[in-house]
């Protein structure tokens, strides 16, 4: 498996894919639309057209049901998080709004200097 986390099957359907927009044309807040491509018990990987699937993690899902979600189902979402560094691509059912992208964008940075201590 590649660094940076994505769906088991990303490094097998990059390259059915062909070449791909990176994940740091992205912004943080951007609605995208995607397709599920892989189920987890913490979230689903999605297809959003980028190099990378995106991790739904189950705490961002909202009113979505992940039990409810099916692999090839097309979704509207957010992108949380866009970490080029570790290219991981984070997204949300629910719209990041000023006060919510600030605090999130504090505590990325609080685990960023941890992880530095």
């Amino acid at each position: 498996r590649s660094l940076g986390g994505g769906s088991p099957a990303s490094a097998a359907s990059t390259s059915r894919r062909g070449r791909r927009p990176d994940i740091c044309t992205l912004a943080d807040g951007a609605a995208v639309r995607g397709v599920v491509r892989g189920l987890t018990t913490f979230g689903a990987f999605v297809d959003v057209g980028c190099s990378r699937d995106g991790l739904l993690h189950v705490s961002e899902a909202a009113e979505l049901q992940l039990a409810r979600l099916c692999v090839g189902q097309r979704l509207d979402l957010f992108v949380k998080r866009v970490d080029p560094l570790k290219g991981k691509l984070s997204l949300s059912a629910r719209p990041l709004d000023k006060e919510r992208a600030a605090r999130e964008a504090r505590w990325a940075a609080e685990r960023e200097a941890a992880a530095r201590e």
